[in-house]
């Protein structure tokens, strides 16, 4: 369009799916039809209706992020429990917990310290009630489609989205932080 003068109207992008290599094609067709598909292209991603799957997962890291959930993050999700109106919706949540070991140098001398980082108490809570409000509200999912879990705690703070058919497993939380357990005083 911009090198060669053709109008924009008269050239078409389309994704003709993945395959065994890279390779992009430019075809001259008549107006009103689309070039016959590769022999070797294949449908993108298989999704098998018939068993759990984590449909996404959204992250926040570091002391100024935020954990909220927004429903531009919820809209596809949303859309894909729609397509299956049996199955249930599993959202789990991983607030932040770690420590960074660290040093420095002062007057010569080599400094230990550990800095923790940890989402305020009542940020999986926060985040799950959250999620679970836009998916009613603004996407209309009925509540008793909606399964709640607090997975415990990992380094980075995420929010994972599976869709469960009826009558399989629930997913199972994979936490990666523990942080250690409180003394109880005497």
């Amino acid at each position: 369009v911009n090198s060669r003068g053709i109008e924009t109207e008269r050239v078409v992008a389309i994704d003709g799916g993945e395959a065994n290599s890279f390779a992009q094609e430019l075809w001259i067709v008549p107006p009103g039809t689309a070039p016959t598909p590769r022999s070797d292209a294949y449908q993108r991603n298989f999704v098998d209706t018939d068993s759990a799957r984590k449909f996404d997962e959204l992250r926040w890291e570091g002391e100024d992020a935020s954990p909220g959930v927004y429903a531009g993050g919820l809209e596809a999700y949303a859309l894909a429990l729609r397509a299956e109106p049996q199955a249930l919706a599993y959202i789990i949540v991983y607030p932040t917990y770690y420590i960074q070991r660290d040093s420095y140098v002062d007057n010569g001398k080599r400094r230990r310290y550990w800095q923790t980082y940890r989402d305020p108490p009542g940020t999986a809570r926060k985040v799950l009630t959250q999620a679970r409000r836009l998916l009613m509200k603004e996407f209309h999912i009925s509540p008793a489609r909606i399964r709640l879990v607090n997975g415990g705690f990992r380094k980075r703070g995420a929010l994972e989205l599976w869709i469960v058919p009826r009558g399989e497993h629930p997913p199972i939380p994979t936490p990666n932080s523990f942080p250690p357990k409180r003394k109880r005083l005497k």
